[in-house]
């Protein structure tokens, strides 16, 4: 009776041996610890870690990465690492990160496998490629362009593409945000573009214009243009053309200042002429 009583003791303890170590070999799934969620790449040397935790024998791990606000939007291989010995409880390696565009919404995931080619994938995602600043977008229409008759203009920003993920735009008359709008571009290859429509003559003034390009991380803003709407007032007028360094003073409205400028030039050379000539002479 007590040996048969040892012997159920025994079994239970096999048994539960067996389940706990089942268990811990189900929850001992590799950790992909470089990169984190949300973690950051930069640099020539970025690090690149698995650690294994209980789960024995695993043999390689080969990483991947994928962005949909990039050329990278397929994952593509970045990395492949052997462990030096099936006992390690981590394979580890550096990759250069400059080899992807930059962007925040990177997904990285490890495949590996372990002595029997059973395989396991662990992944973060909100990865961080940092490594450049955009280049500065290039305008068109070019500074200084004058409308004068009613329709929509499309503002261009000329952009790098593999710098380049998003763009925003700021189009503000006589440069007072209080009179414009700004918002988000329609960025497409090498082109962040947005339009607006003038009408009338209430439209009339000179637009500073900007559109800055980001990765998501850095931005970089264009130089400011100007953008000059000159609609003839209701009973008609001069169109007169933008200048540089004169935006403010060729604004509708403003003709008479020239008419009155002439006047008095024409003054003064008159009365020079009179006293030249003695004609005020007693």
């Amino acid at each position: 009776m007590v040996k048969r009583k040892k012997n159920s003791v025994i079994l239970a303890s096999i048994f539960l041996f067996i389940f706990v170590f089942s268990f811990v070999l189900i929850s001992a799934v590799p950790v992909l610890v470089a990169p984190a969620t949300d973690g950051t790449l930069t640099g020539a040397t970025a690090v690149l870690n698995v650690t294994n935790g209980t789960l024995i024998e695993m043999l390689n791990c080969t990483w991947y990465a994928s962005s949909s606000l990039t050329a990278n939007s397929t994952a593509v291989s970045i990395g492949a690492q052997t462990n030096e010995s099936v006992s390690a409880d981590h394979i580890n390696m550096t990759f250069d990160s400059t080899i992807l565009e930059d962007a925040n919404n990177y997904v990285v995931y490890a495949q590996c496998f372990n002595s029997t080619s059973n395989e396991t994938t662990v992944s973060s995602t909100g990865v961080i490629i940092a490594n450049t600043e955009p280049t500065a977008p290039t305008l068109s229409p070019a500074d200084f362009t004058t409308r004068t008759t009613s329709g929509t203009q499309t503002f261009t920003g000329t952009v790098v593409d593999a710098e380049t993920t998003s763009c925003t735009y700021t189009i503000y008359r006589d440069g007072s945000s209080s009179d414009g709008t700004s918002g988000a571009g329609v960025y497409s290859g090498t082109s962040c573009t947005f339009t607006k429509t003038f009408s009338t003559s209430s439209d009339n003034g000179v637009w500073w214009w900007t559109v800055t390009a980001s990765d998501e991380t850095d931005t970089t803003s264009s130089s400011t243009y100007k953008y000059n709407v000159n609609f003839p007032g209701s009973g008609g007028g001069l169109i007169v053309p933008l200048t540089i360094g004169d935006e403010g003073f060729f604004q509708e409205g403003n003709g008479w200042k020239w008419i009155m400028g002439i006047i008095i030039i024409l003054g003064i050379v008159a009365l020079i002429w009179a006293f030249s000539t003695g004609k005020f002479k007693k």
